[in-house]
């Protein structure tokens, strides 16, 4: 396959990408250590907050998404 480009892609193109499923714990364990606001630690704190319940931190999601691109990189030549 050539070297290809993300100006490359055709609208409506679809690239097979791996899912990605955070556990609670996987959720608790990365805010603990990089984003540690209660509605991401805790998950009583995070039932009373505006969320309802407990939530991934966008720092994790972004990580996460960086990985997703990386392996399409790899396995589609960008």
């Amino acid at each position: 396959m050539p070297k290809r480009y993300f100006e490359d892609l055709i609208e409506g193109e679809k690239l097979d990408c791996n899912n990605v499923i955070f556990s609670r714990k996987d959720i608790i364990n990365f805010a603990k250590q990089f984003d540690p606001q209660p509605f991401h630690t805790n998950e009583d704190a995070a039932g009373k907050s505006i969320f309802g319940g407990l939530i991934a931190s966008s720092l994790h999601t972004l990580a996460a998404c960086t990985r997703v691109v990386e392996k399409l990189k790899e396995t589609y030549q960008f």
